[in-house]
């Protein structure tokens, strides 16, 4: 959920890109489900944060006689909270870039997410929001809950308002949440209908409903005609922007043929659209792109003109002006633009072409393809612009697409045993503060492994026992070996060459980095094997290695490692010597089977050195 949804649209108030309720998120093929709380927040109580999540499953609302259930009400589905591992649903209270490609953004903006069925059905809440166990007090953990675990069920957003699936954050009226009818039609398409024996609720019960929250329309207002009001309230009828841009003074605004919208971080404000004719002193309907300047000045261009607003969306006399009298290398006709927060500098879009503004005129590396950016975007887009949390959204058609300030470089780090991608990420937010690098950290399969006498855990495969002797899992090292490999490839499919991965990872994941490196075939920037050893060693020779036998190789052990001795790590550290020819070792004394900070030092300086800002 954003403060509008973040599974998948962004101003969804505006785009309304699909009717009624959505489906096939994918489905749960069993009704009984299990869930566990991985990671509480500490701004409440863990009785707290069970009782409201367990809540937003099946709800016991408090003095009332009424039991409410928000997703067994309709359903034949039961939910029973688990305390260990596995479980169905994973729920998390995580920060910033959290492992899974879909970072928060602090306190605002996005409030949570949740993965489809086939994804997992886990769901992500953002612990920079102030979270509360109930309504008007900060952000209701209930409601964003509610509504994030239809889209574990499968749900996907709702274009009616009312919805719990719209795509928005909703308050609710009195004390609980009951699902909506279109809520109830996408439920019941993908689980059947409820066992009614096991409900008795009474139709003299309080309606614990939505409140309307319908597009507000003055009737009193006469200087809008009954056809304005018509248009007004099926806006989503041609759901395209034709700008959308954030003044000086700190307002987002949106803008459609005649009409735009003054945004805020829940949804648009009170008394909106209006015309632009009425609040904006000479601007043009129908507009092609807007933009701002360092001075907090917006500029919004139509056709061959453009006009000048300052921080308040006052217009600036003189204006509007030809744009090829007063700016530079600029064509007429603009589709979009932007300030990038990659550079924070002004970026124009027309045709399938896009390129870096300049007082000086357009360098002659410019202009570049749109899909130079990301091969997903499409050849033409209609807006684009920078929001208040620093990230670049680009809209064409129904669709929007995230492209924040690119990243070009990507450092892929495996968990080792029976830990996730979520035991790294937040360290390496905290410790690795790279503009140009993003930082994978994907999970583990769960498996038994025969080390802890088959207990299923996260593992990339299965584990007999460690030293250079021991049995392997040589099926399941090159099962795991090629889906790291294939998200390499999926890396490079989107723009980011290979020698700008470096593949790491830490124990069994360390293990698999290696592995997979050593086995691959395009060249990667570098490897990082922390605490590990060389799975399959026997396989390989200074012949059969792949490319990257001339790849840096940076591997740390602890000296005190009881798990993977030191022993193991020296006699891998001579292995890779004779197989590679850039490769080093560091010993950390004192350290056991963890890290230390003289590793995330040593760490940081072989990132920083591999992969340098372009």
């Amino acid at each position: 959920l954003w403060k509008l949804c973040k599974i998948h649209y962004i101003l969804y108030y505006i785009l309304c890109k699909y009717s009624f309720f959505l489906f096939f998120g994918s489905y749960w093929t069993f009704k009984n489900l299990t869930y566990i709380i991985s990671r509480y927040t500490n701004r409440l109580p863990k009785g707290n944060v069970n009782n409201t999540i367990r809540r937003a499953f099946k709800n016991k609302i408090q003095h009332i006689v009424l039991i409410v259930y928000v997703w067994e009400e309709k359903s034949p589905l039961r939910f029973r909270q688990i305390s260990k591992r596995p479980a169905n649903i994973d729920i998390a209270f995580l920060q910033q870039n959290h492992g899974d490609g879909e970072p928060f953004d602090g306190q605002g903006g996005i409030l949570a997410h949740a993965f489809f069925p086939r994804y997992g059905g886990d769901v992500h809440f953002d612990d920079d929001e102030y979270w509360t166990p109930e309504p008007n007090s900060g952000v209701d953990l209930y409601a964003v809950a509610a509504h994030e675990i239809g889209h574990s069920l499968g749900l996907k957003h709702s274009k009616n308002r009312n919805a719990l699936m719209a795509p928005f954050y909703q308050t609710y009226s009195n004390s609980g949440i009951h699902l909506h009818n279109d809520d109830i039609q996408a439920l019941q398409y993908l689980y059947g209908t409820e066992e009614a024996a096991e409900f008795n609720i009474s139709s003299d019960d309080p309606d614990y409903s939505w409140p309307n929250v319908e597009v507000s329309v003055n009737m009193d207002d006469k200087s809008n005609s009954d056809s304005d009001q018509f248009e007004k309230v099926n806006i989503c009828n041609n759901p395209v922007l034709d700008t959308i841009t954030v003044i000086g003074n700190g307002s987002t605004y949106a803008f459609q043929g005649k009409w735009y919208w003054r945004l805020n971080q829940l949804s648009y404000d009170k008394g909106y659209p209006r015309k632009i004719s009425e609040d904006w002193d000479g601007l043009a309907d129908d507009l092609d792109a807007a933009v701002g300047d360092n001075k907090g000045n917006t500029y919004f261009f139509k056709d061959d003109l453009y006009w000048l607003y300052n921080a308040d969306g006052k217009r600036i006399p003189g204006y509007p002006k030809r744009i090829s009298v007063g700016l530079v290398d600029l064509p007429d006709n603009l589709d979009a633009a932007m300030i990038w927060s990659y550079d924070q500098q002004p970026y124009f879009f027309k045709g399938k072409f896009y390129w870096k503004y300049s007082r000086w005129g357009m360098h002659n590396i410019w202009p570049r393809l749109i899909t130079a950016i990301s091969p997903n975007l499409p050849d033409r887009i209609d807006a684009a612009f920078q929001w208040t949390n620093g990230e670049n959204y680009i809209f064409a058609g129904p669709y929007y697409y995230r492209i924040s300030g690119w990243r070009s470089m990507k450092v892929i780090f495996l968990h080792g045993l029976g830990d996730t991608g979520f035991g790294w990420s937040p360290l390496f937010q905290k410790q690795f503060q790279f503009p140009h690098i993003k930082f994978i950290c994907p999970h583990a399969p769960i498996m038994p492994v025969s080390l802890n006498s088959g207990m299923r855990m996260h593992s990339w495969f299965d584990i007999v026992g460690i030293g250079m002797d021991a049995t392997e899992d040589e099926d399941g090292i090159k099962h795991s070996a090629k889906q790291i490999q294939n998200l390499i490839e999926e890396e490079m499919r989107i723009g980011i060459p290979s020698h700008r991965i470096i593949l790491g990872g830490f124990s069994q994941g360390g293990a698999l980095a290696l592995y997979s490196s050593l086995t691959f075939n395009k060249r990667l920037a570098g490897i990082m094997s922390l605490s590990c050893w060389l799975p399959l060693h026997r396989q390989f020779s200074p012949e059969n290695v792949s490319i990257n036998k001339i790849t840096p190789i940076l591997q740390c052990h602890g000296e005190d490692d009881q798990l993977v001795s030191q022993a193991v790590g020296r006699a891998t550290a001579e292995m890779l010597k004779e197989l590679c020819s850039s490769h080093k070792i560091i010993f950390y004394p004192g350290m056991a089977h963890t890290y230390c900070s003289q590793e995330l030092d040593d760490m940081k300086e072989f990132i920083t050195f591999h992969l340098p800002p372009s």
